[in-house]
């Protein structure tokens, strides 16, 4: 499983994302060009009366600490460390195309049942992208 030139790793700061970070490790050559990718979802609100747009700027910056602090564990500069906006397959997908990646590493929580007939964004990113995807099963618990 080696030899991948541009490897993306996806990234939730705030799940559980260790186990993603060592398999990146195990997999990634000396040669390979790592990047990081959380993409934030905008919180939807029924009320604008109600939004907290200090509670998202406070979740993005959060995103950003853990980007930043897994940037330096992987050693991967930090103009290829990205925190972006917007539906996470389809962000992901033009990521993969504008970095020509080779292989997208993340993780998966294998729902199963009505989660899964209603998709999953690893099921949406390997259906959708042209490279190889690595979908790492990882739990609900944060990564501390």
């Amino acid at each position: 499983m080696s030899n991948y030139a541009r490897i993306l790793v996806a990234i939730d700061p705030l799940g559980e994302y260790q186990s993603i970070v060592e398999r990146t490790k195990a997999v990634a050559d000396s040669n390979a060009k790592i990047s990081i990718l959380h993409v934030h979802e905008p919180f939807v609100y029924i009320d604008m009366r109600y939004a907290d747009t200090d509670a998202e700027t406070e979740v993005v910056e959060q995103a950003r600490q853990v980007i930043e602090k897994i940037g330096v564990e992987l050693n991967v500069p930090a103009e290829r460390r990205y925190v972006e906006q917007g539906k996470p397959a389809k962000v992901i997908h033009q990521k993969c195309e504008e970095l020509e990646i080779d292989l997208v590493i993340m993780g998966t929580h294998g729902r199963h049942g009505v989660q899964l007939l209603l998709g999953s964004t690893a099921n949406a990113v390997l259906h959708g992208t042209q490279c190889d995807v690595l979908a790492i099963r990882v739990s609900d618990a944060p990564s501390n």
